[in-house]
């Protein structure tokens, strides 16, 4: 499987809106995914399963739901573009990776961005992402415009 690491990502429109309302509905606890597409446009989004003993500081991909989202991908013919994960707590830096998030990323084996998403002053209908390529650099997120395919 091709992972594609980018400084800048454009979503789909409406995989922005499915990403944002799929992890919005994990509220209060943090929800996670995987985002796909193909270079540089991000058309799919596939929501897997907070399994964390604490979901509301943490999140941890559901291994089985990791595994065929990623199966889902390859089958489509996609490219990984990113992990995602929401945050829930309000604060300053609401979508830089925490100390938490830098510790799940090492036990990855698939090196990809991650993308974070809150809101702002945890109102749901004003979502807010960043992507990081770890260990730091910041990846700007763009919804496409209209016509773009």
């Amino acid at each position: 499987m091709k992972i594609t690491p980018q400084c800048k990502m454009l979503l789909h429109p409406s995989v922005a809106k499915h990403m944002f309302t799929s992890l919005a509905a994990c509220f209060p606890h943090e929800g996670c995914g995987l985002l796909a597409g193909s270079s540089p446009l991000a058309t799919r989004y596939l929501p897997v399963r907070n399994i964390s003993q604490n979901p509301r500081r943490s999140f941890e991909m559901d291994p089985r739901e990791l595994v065929m989202a990623l199966e889902a991908i390859g089958d489509a013919g996609l490219e990984l573009f990113a992990f995602v994960h929401s945050h829930t707590k309000r604060s300053k830096n609401q979508v830089v990776p925490s100390a938490l998030d830098l510790q799940y990323e090492k036990t990855l084996t698939l090196k990809s961005v991650h993308i974070i998403v809150s809101w702002v002053y945890l109102d749901l209908l004003r979502p807010i992402a960043l992507g990081w390529h770890y260990p730091g650099t910041p990846i700007r997120l763009e919804t496409a415009q209209h016509g773009s395919s």
